[in-house]
């Protein structure tokens, strides 16, 4: 009887050790998981911060470009490397295989950014001058107006500005 009795008692006190190990083993792995979650999006927001950083320093080499070229800005990033954005890490421009920068050539086609053509400082301030071509983590897209303003906007609202833009460049043509 005192057995069984010790048996029993020893059971339970292994069951309830496994039990509590198990509880402790899944607040470990949940804290894993909210790290792992909290250090993706730190990444991600970091490397949106990035894209912006670069995009107003695109726009600062446009400034000098536009200064120099009766106010029209340039259609090409060749037009601004080397001569006014002095390093072509501000275009994130790697080979995809090499890895390495690309040439003077390949600017405007690897470029994670995109130059809207054919504006000039007198443009309205609202018109995007430059843009990131692949939305960001929260599925925006940043954009750089002709004011030099730097932000983030919806899919939808980018598309909205790109018709009315396009659209005052057709009548402003005609």
């Amino acid at each position: 009887m005192k057995n069984e009795s010790r048996d029993f008692k020893m059971r339970s006190v292994v069951k309830l050790s496994l039990v509590m190990l198990g509880i402790v083993m899944l607040i470990v792995v949940s804290i894993f998981v909210m790290d792992l979650r909290w250090k993706t999006y730190e990444y991600k927001s970091r490397k949106n911060i990035d894209s912006l950083n670069n995009l107003k320093q695109i726009y600062s080499a446009q400034r000098s470009y536009s200064k120099e070229h009766q106010g029209i800005f340039a259609n090409r990033f060749s037009d601004l490397y080397p001569a006014y954005l002095y390093s072509k890490r501000f275009l994130k421009i790697l080979h995809v295989k090499t890895g390495e920068h690309v040439s003077i050539q390949c600017l405007d086609e690897w470029s994670d950014y995109a130059i809207l053509s054919n504006l000039t400082k007198t443009a309205p301030e609202e018109h995007i001058l430059l843009y990131q071509k692949m939305p960001n983590f929260e599925n925006e897209i940043n954009v750089c107006y002709i004011s030099g303003v730097v932000k983030s906007i919806s899919p939808d609202e980018f598309e909205d500005i790109i018709r009315k833009q396009e659209s005052a460049e057709c009548r402003k043509g005609q």
